[in-house]
């Protein structure tokens, strides 16, 4: 027996493995080699697009199920921060940390605030204490910074540029000099902290240049480098503001040098350069008036924004334009949780969040791929068991579903129309059953091929009717369809492979052109066709369950293609002239060679 051929696709001149998916998402890619025709394409779909997420929590060994800090050390480890301890993660799996009295070297405490990676690659730790991790020993020590006034909690920690530590607690600001363990104490608010604002210190930051930004509860301040003082800087009100000081939670630099200003029911500011004052980023966008925890950038021209009880809210730095990224508990793969507690992105640019629920991964991708979850939303997908789709000329894509049914998709829009099944009304209505392939024609009009015969839709999907195929029973299952100049190709899952020309009434399959001469069926590898493909030239592929063949539209001769190996291999090259996917893996044909590769 040979290889049973699943899929065959053309991109770009090639032939190449096709995909066929049955699952919670439908990956949508634009079939161009350009590049620059392909990230128009991904533009164009991002409006529908979903963050999907790896989620973690104390069934893959996370010591507490909400992460309240995540960093990466030097080692490319990354290390989260919870409610009950610390851990580890080295790609495989957690090791975790928690505070033992009764065990020296142990955490100080169990719920972490603050994480902090030093230029030489030292990891510190702030709970009610500071605590510096010794890779060496695998323990902590704890690191006296004096009486704190209020609760000892380490809220923000950052470099000082010169082997020293900013430490950010309820009284104030603790300048650490890790060598002498010498601590400057700058208590907020007060004549010694030389301007920076009082209440507890929330967030610290130390940008591009060398200057000192400094959060707290009741304002944000900046120090130049070698300055003796900080400068207040006051924000402008924000919608929602029922305070005339702003409580600022989070400090961030982006990579053009942006810092932006997240607060407590105040809003998100931006400075966007040296000298500018902060200006308010969508002052009435309610998403942004909550808690705003957490601020890592995201990719390109973007930033993450998390909130507690709000999500996250995804900012273009260049247009403004917002995207929330929500919970969604109709999918296992979407955030975690709502309530946010932190945010970072590794160094291989993917993105890490913690939140209430859990810890969230979102791997990073060449951004050549975009989800869409199915039923999640009113414009979004019908269902998640897409198992074929069909992309139109005029740039919908028609989603076919293994339930029955059809959605056409507009990737500006979303969902525009709909063809449901209804198994009442076998001849005008799609039925309750796979539909296997789609294959639109000169006039637009789209032939879906379903376990229950062959369909025609009009452009608009507003009706849709089986179609009569002369020699052929109606209702016989069919897996793919395929039109090449005029000539409509069905395949069967049981009676083999025919061809219609399209010109009867309004264009209707008329004249049976291939399959009901004698032999026709027999000179095929197989009489169960599962896929067909309009190959380059006057060709037309066939996938069979026992192998390739091609079929010559001049003469009418069919080429068997021989099996391919036993062991798989890929196709070398995207010029390999035939590539087809099996049940064995994916092979490349070609024909000047007559051989797989």
């Amino acid at each position: 027996m040979g290889g049973s051929i699943l899929s065959v696709a053309r991109v770009g001149g090639s032939i190449i493995g096709g995909i066929r998916l049955c699952g919670v998402a439908l990956l949508l890619a634009v079939a161009s080699l350009n590049p620059h025709a392909w990230a128009a394409g991904m533009e164009r779909w991002s409006g529908l697009a979903e963050t999907v997420f790896q989620n973690y929590g104390r069934d893959q060994g996370l010591p507490h199920p909400v992460p309240t800090a995540i960093v990466q050390d030097h080692d490319g480890f990354i290390w989260v921060g919870t409610q009950g301890g610390l851990s580890r993660w080295d790609g495989y799996r957690f090791k975790s940390y928690i505070a033992d009295l009764a065990v020296p070297g142990s955490l100080p405490s169990d719920f972490v605030k603050s994480l902090f990676v030093d230029a030489d690659g030292r990891l510190w730790v702030g709970t009610n204490s500071l605590a510096l991790y010794d890779a060496a020993s695998d323990r902590f020590e704890t690191i006296p910074l004096g009486a704190i006034n209020g609760r000892p909690d380490i809220g923000a920690i950052t470099g000082d540029g010169d082997h020293g530590l900013w430490v950010g607690t309820e009284d104030g600001l603790r300048h650490l000099d890790i060598a002498s363990k010498a601590v400057t104490v700058l208590r907020a608010g007060t004549p010694e902290a030389g301007g920076m604002p009082g209440g507890r210190v929330q967030a610290v930051l130390r940008d591009n240049a060398g200057g000192l930004w400094v959060g707290t509860a009741q304002g944000v301040a900046y120090r130049a480098p070698g300055a003796p003082a900080f400068t207040a800087l006051p924000l402008p009100e924000a919608t929602g503001a029922d305070t005339p000081r702003a409580n600022v939670s989070v400090l961030f630099q982006d990579e053009e040098g942006r810092v932006w200003i997240g607060t407590i029911r105040q809003g998100l500011f931006v400075i966007d350069g040296p000298g500018a004052s902060p200006r308010a980023v969508n002052p009435a966008a309610t998403e942004l008036t909550g808690w705003i925890s957490a601020i890592s950038a995201a990719g390109p021209h973007e930033i993450w924004v998390g909130l507690r009880n709000r999500s996250i809210v995804a900012i273009d730095t260049h247009t403004g334009v917002m995207r929330p990224i929500r919970h969604d508990r109709t999918q296992p793969n979407s955030l975690a949780h709502d309530d946010i507690w932190a945010l970072m992105r590794d160094s291989a640019g993917s993105l890490w969040v913690g939140g209430t629920g859990g810890l969230s991964y979102h791997p990073h991708d060449s951004g050549l791929i975009v989800t869409v979850f199915g039923g999640s939303r009113p414009e979004g997908l019908s269902a998640s068991d897409v198992f074929a789709v069909m992309s139109a000329r005029d740039g919908k894509a028609w989603l076919g579903y293994f339930d029955g049914g059809v959605d056409v998709v507009d990737p500006l829009a979303g969902r525009v129309a709909a063809l449901r099944p209804d198994p009442r009304r076998p001849e005008d209505a799609l039925p309750t059953d796979i539909v296997y392939s789609m294959a639109q024609d000169g006039e637009g009009r789209v032939y879906i091929a379903t376990r229950r015969g062959v369909y025609r839709a009009d452009p608009a999907a507003a009706s849709v009717r089986r179609v009569a195929l002369p020699g052929r029973d109606a209702a016989a299952p069919t897996m793919t369809t395929v039109i090449r100049d005029g000539v409509l190709w069905v395949g069967g899952e049981e009676d083999g492979l025919h061809a219609y020309a399209l010109d009867g009434p309004d264009g209707t399959p008329a004249g049976l052109v291939f399959g009901n001469a004698p032999g026709d069926q027999d000179r095929l590898s197989d009489r169960t066709i599962r896929t067909l493909l309009a190959g380059p030239g006057k060709s037309i592929w066939v996938g069979t369950r026992n192998g390739l063949n091609r079929v010559d539209l001049d003469t009418g001769k069919i080429e068997r293609i021989p099996p391919p190996p036993r062991t798989p291999r890929a196709c070398p090259t995207p010029t390999s002239p035939a590539c087809c996917s099996t049940a064995r893996g994916a092979f490349g044909w070609a024909p000047s060679a007559g051989a797989w590769r």
